[in-house]
C-alpha cells in the first residue's frame, strides 16, 4: 500500500496544477481577447470619417489615425514623441490670425477637463499647403476623475473651403465687375463728346494756330483714356469679342518668340506645349493680351536672372475638358495679403509709374469671358504660377452659305439717319457730325421716341442706336424699327456690349457696332459703310 501522506500530496500537487493551466488558460483567453478588443477599437478609430489623435495629460502625442496623418501631411514616425504646442507655428483661424496653441480645443480640454466644441482651424502644412479642418476634443479621466489624457477629432473640409473662397471671390469679382462696367461705360459716354468735339475743332484750325497743338494733347491724353477704360471692359466682361476654334501652341509659340526680346537676356523664356493639344473657343487677339501680361508680369517679379516658362497641356475631366495654359516665374514669390487681390483691378505692388494694376483685372476678364478661369500660386521664394483653364473647343457648325440680302435702294435723296441715344451730349454731337456729312438726322432720346419721332416718316436709310439704354435696348428698338421699314440696316454704338447680347448672337445677327468713344472720320465712314454694305 502506498504511503497516504504521499498521495495526497499528489492530489493536491495535480490540482495545483490544474488551477495553475485554468488559470493560464484564461489569462491567455483574457489576453487574445484584449488583443482582438484592441484590434477592433484600432480598426474602428482607422475606419472614422476624420483625424483622430490620443494625447497625454501633458499634450503628447501618443497615436493618429490615418486620416489624420493624410488630414496633416505627416507620416506617423514624423507626428510620433510630438507635442501639440510644436504645431502652434502652423496653425490659424479663418481670418488668417495666428491661432494660440492655449486656444486649442484639446488644450482648452487638458485645462478644464471639459469636452470643447467644434472650432475651425487651418494648419499649414509642410507642402506649402493649407489643410482646413473642424477640431473637437474630449478629455479622458480614470475612474477617480484623473485627467489621463484627451482624444482630439477633426473633420477635413479643405475642399469645401476653398469652394466657399471660389464663390466668395467670384461674388467679389463680380460686384467689382459690374462697377467697373458702368464707370466705363459712363466714362466712354464722356470720352465720346471730348473726343469728338476736340477732332472738330482742331480740323477746323490751321496747323501753325498754337491751340491746334494743344487739342492734340487733349485728343492723345482722351485716347490714353480710352485704353484704360478697354481694360476695364475687358475685367468686366462687357466688351464684344470675336471668339473661334483657335490653336493655343500656335499663340504660344508666336508670342513666345517675339517676348523673348522683351524679357531681357537676364530671363529664359522657354515654351513647353503639350502635343495633341486641343483647341479653345477664344477670341485669339485678345487672348494674346492674356499671355503677353502674365509673361510680362512675371518678368517684372524676377529681380536679375531667372526663367519664365509657358506652358500647354490638355486636362481630361468628368464634366468637361479642358486645356492649361501656365504660367511660372523664378522671382520671389508673390506675398499671401496681396495674392487674395492680384486680380483686382488698380491694385498692384508695384510703383505707380510702371502701371495702373489693370494687366492682370484684364486677364481675369478675358479668360472669364471665354468661359475659363484663370487662379495664382505662389510661396514666398519659390515664385509664383499663375494658371488658365479654357474649356475644350467643340466642332463648329457648318458654315451658313447663302449669301446676303440685297439692301433696297435709298427711297430718298438724302439719307436719313435715326440717332437714337440716352445721353443728350452724345446725341447732340452725333447729330452735328452727320448733318454736317449731308444726312438728315432724326434723333431721339430713347426707343419709344424714336417710335413717336417715327409717324410721320415716309421711309430711313439707317438706324444709329446706342445698345444700352433706359427703358429699350438698342436691339429692341431695332426691332421696332423694323416693324415700320422692314431690313432698315442698323449700326450699333456702344461704351460696352451687354454679355447677353453676346452670347445670344443680337449684335451679329441685327447690325455692327462701333465703339465709344469714336474719331469723327472713323463714326463717318462706318455709317456710309452701314448704308452702302451692311445687310438687314
Amino acid at each position: 500500500m502506498g504511503n497516504s501522506t504521499d498521495d495526497k500530496r499528489i492530489e493536491h500537487d495535480r490540482a495545483e496544477i490544474e488551477m495553475l493551466r485554468e488559470r493560464a488558460e484564461q489569462a491567455a483567453a483574457t489576453a487574445a481577447e484584449l488583443r482582438r478588443s484592441e484590434e477592433l477599437t484600432r480598426r474602428l478609430i482607422e475606419a472614422m470619417p476624420g483625424g483622430v489623435v490620443h494625447v497625454s495629460a501633458v499634450g503628447a502625442i501618443q497615436t493618429a489615425n490615418a486620416e489624420a496623418l493624410r488630414i496633416l501631411g505627416l507620416s506617423y514616425d514624423e507626428i510620433s514623441n510630438r507635442y501639440t504646442t510644436d504645431f502652434e507655428t502652423q496653425t490659424i483661424f479663418e481670418d488668417g490670425r495666428p491661432c494660440p496653441v492655449e486656444e486649442y480645443p484639446v488644450s482648452l480640454a487638458l485645462a478644464t477637463g471639459e469636452a470643447q466644441p467644434a472650432q475651425t482651424i487651418g494648419v499649414q502644412r509642410a507642402d506649402g499647403r493649407t489643410a482646413w479642418a473642424i477640431f473637437t476634443a474630449v478629455p479622458i479621466k480614470e475612474e477617480d476623475g484623473t485627467l489621463q489624457g484627451a482624444v482630439v477629432t477633426f473633420l477635413d473640409i479643405t475642399a469645401r473651403k476653398r469652394l466657399e473662397d471660389r464663390l466668395r471671390e467670384a461674388e467679389k469679382m463680380q460686384a467689382i465687375g459690374r462697377l467697373a462696367g458702368g464707370i466705363a461705360h459712363d466714362f466712354n459716354n464722356l470720352l465720346t463728346v471730348v473726343l469728338a468735339n476736340a477732332t472738330e475743332v482742331q480740323s477746323a484750325l490751321s496747323a501753325q494756330d498754337p491751340h491746334a497743338a494743344d487739342l492734340g494733347h487733349v485728343i492723345e491724353a482722351t485716347r490714353a483714356a480710352s485704353r484704360l477704360t478697354s481694360q476695364l471692359l475687358s475685367f468686366a466682361r462687357r466688351q464684344v469679342i470675336a471668339p473661334s476654334s483657335t490653336a493655343l501652341e500656335e499663340l504660344t509659340s508666336k508670342l513666345g518668340t517675339l517676348l523673348k526680346r522683351a524679357v531681357g537676356n537676364a530671363i529664359v523664356l522657354r515654351v513647353r506645349n503639350a502635343p495633341n493639344l486641343w483647341r479653345v473657343f477664344v477670341d485669339s487677339h485678345q487672348f494674346e493680351q492674356v499671355i503677353i501680361n502674365l509673361v510680362l508680369n512675371a518678368r517684372d517679379a524676377i529681380v536679375g536672372e531667372g526663367v519664365i516658362t509657358i506652358e500647354t497641356e490638355n486636362s481630361p475631366g468628368a464634366d468637361k475638358d479642358e486645356v492649361v495654359l501656365r504660367v511660372r516665374d523664378t522671382g520671389p514669390g508673390i506675398d499671401p495679403v496681396a495674392l487674395e487681390h492680384v486680380f483686382e483691378p488698380f491694385f498692384t505692388t508695384k510703383d505707380t509709374s510702371e502701371g495702373v494694376g489693370l494687366g492682370l483685372a484684364t486677364c481675369y476678364g478675358i479668360v472669364a469671358q471665354a468661359g475659363g478661369t484663370i487662379t495664382a500660386q505662389s510661396r514666398s521664394g519659390e515664385g509664383s504660377t499663375f494658371e488658365v483653364r479654357l474649356p475644350r473647343a467643340l466642332p463648329s457648325p457648318p458654315a451658313d452659305t447663302e449669301g446676303p440680302d440685297e439692301k433696297p435702294p435709298s427711297q430718298g435723296a438724302v439719307p436719313v439717319v435715326l440717332v437714337v441715344e440716352d445721353e443728350p451730349a452724345v446725341r447732340r454731337v452725333v447729330g452735328r457730325i452727320l448733318a454736317r456729312e449731308g444726312y438728315r438726322v432724326l434723333g431721339a432720346e430713347g426707343g419709344e421716341a424714336a417710335l413717336t419721332l417715327l409717324e410721320g416718316e415716309q421711309h430711313i436709310d439707317l438706324v444709329l442706336a446706342d445698345v444700352m439704354m433706359p427703358g429699350m435696348l438698342g436691339p429692341e428698338v431695332v426691332r421696332r424699327v423694323r416693324e415700320l421699314f422692314p431690313d432698315v440696316p442698323a449700326l450699333y454704338m456702344s461704351g460696352h456690349a451687354d454679355r447677353a447680347l453676346n452670347e445670344r448672337g443680337v449684335l451679329k445677327s441685327q447690325g455692327q457696332l462701333i465703339h465709344k468713344p469714336f474719331e469723327v472720320d472713323d463714326l463717318t465712314a462706318r455709317v456710309r459703310d452701314a448704308l452702302e454694305n451692311v445687310s438687314p
